[in-house]
């Protein structure tokens, strides 16, 4: 072998791993949970406007293909926001500003899930009773209709290297954010996925000059993929 042959050799020893693209990271994303049996964990997200900070922690079990279990606490105030659906009704509280509610603030809203619905069709009649909507419920649910817009709210997109977290490695992700495919950017936002494609982290900051007070969401997320559910969650409440 030739010096420089054996030069090569041992240069390519010691290179580290070529990175995948964004794409490829985003695709690993929505695959890893579109592909679930069951999706079962935890979230916290932390809403932070000026000087105020709201933080929601949700419990959630998902079994496809119709049951769901999400319950969503706030921890300033203790408000409780429940979703339960073991594939033949689901309940959920009466969304806040309707008829329902001001008629009677103690009762749920039980429906029948009919055979042509879709657990993403649960989760959207369901979406104003609950405390928030977000990346980490879109996922869990993975309905194509939720994913789409979650693509279409990242304008740009780059995978700018690696961080360590919890004793994993992180992929990390940059980008422009906003609300949806047609209105502008007024955020930037940061998403932190592992190399088996499972949300560890997601962040979003809003633009200087976006509106009055300086606002930022983040989400902490520790859900299991294809990880053994409790039955009894998915009994319905009434």
């Amino acid at each position: 072998m030739s010096v420089t042959a054996l030069c090569l050799a041992l240069l390519s020893q010691d290179a580290a791993p070529a990175l995948p693209t964004a794409t490829d990271v985003m695709s690993r994303l929505f695959a890893r949970y579109h592909g679930a049996k069951t999706v079962v964990g935890t979230a916290v997200s932390t809403i932070t406007v000026g000087d105020t900070v709201i933080t929601i922690a949700t419990d959630l079990q998902v079994e496809r293909p119709n049951k769901v279990y999400i319950r969503q606490t706030v921890r300033e105030d203790g408000r409780v926001f429940l979703l339960v659906g073991d594939g033949k009704t689901f309940s959920y509280g009466k969304p806040v500003g309707t008829e329902a509610i001001d008629a009677d603030r103690s009762s749920r809203l039980i429906e029948t899930h009919f055979p042509y619905m879709t657990l993403g069709d649960v989760y959207r009649a369901a979406a104003r009773s609950l405390a928030e909507r977000s990346i980490v419920l879109d996922l869990a649910v993975a309905d194509t209709r939720d994913m789409a817009l979650l693509r279409d709210q990242w304008a740009t997109i780059d995978l700018t290297g690696t961080v360590e977290q919890g004793g994993e490695t992180l992929y990390r992700i940059v980008g422009q954010w906003r609300p949806n495919a047609v209105e502008p950017v007024s955020a930037n936002f940061g998403l932190f996925v592992t190399k088996d494609g499972d949300l560890r982290r997601y962040v979003i900051e809003q633009l200087p000059g976006a509106g009055a007070l300086s606002a930022s969401r983040q989400w902490s997320v520790d859900l299991q993929i294809d990880a053994p559910v409790k039955p009894e969650l998915f009994t319905v409440v009434r």
